[in-house]
């Protein structure tokens, strides 16, 4: 089944799917290293370099060092996720507030913040919003709610999800580099 609340709804063979973290290796990774390529930015160049305002305010910052090849690689202490959209719903503030969050550094973990601020870059550099840019064929970051799978009932949101981002984060910034695709 496609849905099982509140009505059940069959699979189909054109059934979109929230891709979720898949969104990182589909989307962001290969449109980094299409800026590296293309000499736009350099892998081991501090994400400041297209994000100036990364914790603009303590330039001893330690996120004001981290490096796109260290985002794409998980070799960051930023922590592996944290409830960005409790914050509001305003994505502008939302990207404010990361940006300029003090992160508590610890371990090198797997972590949607590295993806975040890596899909941040993305939209500076590209000066549009990762939603209004094309996803490849085959792929979208929204379906048809009754051509796509549900993924849960939402306590947030108060409604079935089906064909938006189950991801909250990526739901509240309206759009993000670490989740958002549907295939």
């Amino acid at each position: 089944l496609a849905q099982r609340v509140p009505e059940p709804r069959p699979m189909h063979e054109g059934t979109w799917f929230d891709l979720a973290s898949l969104t990182k290796v589909i989307f962001t990774t290969p449109r980094i290293l299409k800026l590296a390529e293309d000499a736009v930015i350099d892998l081991d160049t501090p994400l400041i370099s297209a994000l100036p305002d990364l914790r603009q305010y303590d330039e001893k910052a330690w996120e004001r060092k981290v490096t796109f090849r260290q985002c794409l690689g998980h070799q960051t202490p930023f922590p592996a996720v944290a409830p960005i959209y409790t914050y509001g719903r305003d994505p502008d503030l939302l990207r404010a507030f990361i940006l300029q969050r003090e992160w508590q550094a610890g371990m090198p973990v797997y972590s949607d913040i590295n993806f975040i601020l890596l899909g941040f870059a993305m939209e500076r550099l590209s000066g549009k919003r990762i939603r209004a840019m094309d996803p490849g064929p085959g792929f979208a970051f929204s379906a048809a709610p009754d051509q796509a799978a549900a993924t849960e009932d939402c306590t947030w949101r108060h409604r079935v999800l089906s064909g938006e981002v189950h991801d909250d984060n990526c739901s509240a910034l309206e759009g993000a580099g670490h989740a958002g695709l549907f295939g």
